[in-house]
């Protein structure tokens, strides 16, 4: 049967039957947070294979088998982003978590996570330059007077390391962590799916 637009008529549309406006299957986001009629929620239920023959006609157990027997599983989008089909993705995978993996000697979970100085990873920062001594005290011998002992001469060493050798430094750290988002912006919406 044909789409007819409404909108083009003067009327409320109450009485209208047997137009299809859209079709069985369709999900969409909806800002409300009642489901229409003729809706379903996409949270991953397990509903009515009979009552819902239409929808299980399109979707059957694509997303799960219900029971196995009177029942099939709806679309869960619940907390989920949605990503289209592709060559290396099929139509129902999944993936991804909401929790952050732990990798090496840092963790972390649901989207945030602050990290201190013992998840940091052994690391170097090499430096070169010269190699400064403060002031030194030297006995001088002043033409023309005494001996002062009292003279201070500063004293600058220059040099390098030879090669082969390796000494170290301890650095400690000093800083706070602050809480790092890996979630992307969002917008959360309800997911229904049409009966």
């Amino acid at each position: 049967m044909a789409n007819y637009e409404a909108t083009r008529y003067d009327f409320d549309g109450q009485n209208l039957t047997g137009i299809q406006g859209l079709n069985t299957g369709l999900i969409i986001p909806w800002t409300d947070s009642s489901v229409p009629t003729g809706f379903l929620e996409c949270n991953g239920a397990a509903v009515s294979r009979s009552t819902y023959a239409d929808l299980f006609a399109v979707i059957g157990t694509t997303y799960g088998a219900g029971n196995g027997s009177t029942t099939f599983t709806l679309p869960d989008l619940q907390d989920d982003v949605t990503v289209s089909k592709s060559g290396s993705k099929n139509l129902a995978s999944t993936g991804g978590a909401n929790t952050v993996a732990s990798s090496g000697n840092i963790g972390g979970n649901s989207g945030s996570h602050t990290v201190v100085e013992s998840e940091m990873p052994s690391h170097s920062h090499p430096t070169t330059g010269a190699k400064n001594s403060p002031p030194t005290s030297v006995q001088a011998n002043i033409p023309g007077g005494a001996v002062n002992s009292n003279h201070t001469q500063p004293a600058a060493v220059y040099g390098n390391s030879p090669g082969g050798s390796s000494h170290s430094h301890t650095i400690s750290a000093n800083f706070s962590g602050d809480a790092t988002s890996v979630l992307q912006p969002y917008l959360t919406l309800l997911y229904i799916i049409k009966t």
